[in-house]
């Protein structure tokens, strides 16, 4: 996100803006003034809203003064504000436990950033997508903030919020984004002013996998002024991972794909809707013998494997029973435990496959995972029952964002913290 800095006496800030989740956001910043060393890294994040979010980054540029959560907490050189009452649903216990457990913050940018010009533009990574792969195109429509790039000319189906043979000058004013879909060919120039919006990668497909993608998701097909909707990730065709947000709402999403299964694994705090799919002997939500939920905690991976045979069996019932339906399968964040059930499964699938495999599909298609390494090393013992190889060390060396080193759960968390 670009912000203009215009006071004439502001002292000189690096703050980055980068999105959190799905309606959220992250604000990284340090403070120089003239004659005095740079101070430490602050760090907010809120779901709110884009005058929120604007009213915020006003507020660190004009260096108002923020409220720090005290520093006995021990994470060395941050410092984490509290929410304020503008700023609904700010968690500074979050923001600093991501921290503390090693996700990278942000690359902090100096402002005011000056936009990007053709030729001069800062090349991110270009990605050549095969025309058959249908699911990533389709589940990199779903990762927040993916602007897709229509090149395709003439009277032919569209996508949902989507500019449409944009011209130069339409794609230099492009906001940032993390990422972007480009359908058919983008002539150099053009391709590299939108590199110079793009902070990860352009992803460029073919114009032929429009028809089959269309066809096996027709939520999709849209005029381009109309919102997206927001859908879990199908990884592996007949799983879907996804959130808390996802499951509130599955009686509005779950025909578009198909959904005949559900796998609820926060049934303590996310509320089940039997009556979204069409058999609710496929609805089940995972309890573990002690009448607990899993936890995500750095010490769960037991209590992962004492659920598994249950909860991939039912999975497998309901996969049976219907060979072109899905089963949905989330948690709170979608990223930990929902990731290690599909990982699980893939791994029951696909007879030559390690950990290792399973992980990377399930991180292509979704790259917010970031399964609990005590549920990695559970998942590493079941992959040798099946008599896979070891890959445990590989996840460990070429998939590290995708490992976490503790859960996150809250109670967990606050207690860790408050320690």
């Amino acid at each position: 996100m670009a912000v203009e800095a215009s006071a004439a006496a502001m002292p000189d800030v690096i703050l980055e803006v980068k999105p959190f989740g799905k309606s959220g956001v992250r604000l990284c910043w340090q403070r120089r003034e003239v004659g005095k060393r740079i101070g430490p890294l602050c760090a907010i994040e809120a779901n709110t809203g884009v005058g929120e979010t604007a009213k915020l980054v006003a507020e660190v540029l004009a260096g108002k003064d923020w409220l720090a959560v005290d520093e006995a907490l021990g994470c060395s050189g941050v410092i984490v504000v509290r929410s304020l009452p503008h700023l609904p649903g700010t968690e500074p216990k979050t923001a600093l436990w991501r921290l503390r457990c090693g996700e990278e913050a942000s690359t902090p940018k100096a402002m005011p950033r000056v936009p990007p010009r053709a030729g001069e533009a800062r090349r991110c990574k270009g990605v050549q997508l095969e025309d058959e792969d249908v699911e990533q195109v389709y589940n990199i429509l779903q990762w927040y903030g993916t602007v897709v790039i229509d090149m395709r000319e003439g009277d032919v189906e569209r996508l949902a919020e989507s500019w449409v043979c944009p011209d130069i000058a339409a794609l230099a004013k492009l906001t940032f984004r993390d990422d972007a879909l480009v359908m058919g060919f983008l002539p150099a120039e053009a391709e590299a002013v939108l590199q110079g919006r793009v902070r990860r990668r352009v992803y460029t497909v073919g114009s032929a996998v429009v028809e089959p993608l269309l066809r096996s998701f027709k939520v999709l097909s849209a005029p381009p002024v109309q919102k997206r909707p927001v859908l879990p990730n199908v990884i592996g065709a007949r799983l879907v991972v996804g959130h808390q947000g996802h499951a509130a709402k599955l009686d509005e999403w779950s025909k578009h794909l198909n959904i005949i299964g559900v796998i609820n694994l926060a049934p303590n705090v996310v509320p089940s809707k039997l009556d979204a799919i069409p058999d609710r002997a496929f609805y089940h939500e995972v309890w573990h013998s002690d009448a607990m939920p899993l936890w995500d905690t750095a010490d769960d991976g037991r209590r992962l494997c004492d659920v598994l045979p249950e909860t991939l069996a039912v999975i497998d019932r309901a996969l049976g029973a219907n060979p072109s339906g899905r089963v949905f399968i989330h948690c709170q964040q979608g990223r930990s435990r929902a990731a290690s059930i599909a990982a699980a499964h893939l791994l029951t699938q696909n007879s030559s496959w390690n950990l290792f495999d399973a992980v990377s599909l399930v991180a292509l298609r979704r790259p917010e995972t970031e399964i609990n390494l005590s549920y990695a090393e559970s998942l590493e013992e079941f992959a040798l029952s099946l008599g896979r190889e070891p890959a445990l060390d590989q996840v460990r060396r070429e998939l590290p964002r995708h490992l976490r080193g503790g859960g996150v759960a809250q109670d967990w968390r606050d207690k860790m913290l408050d320690a």
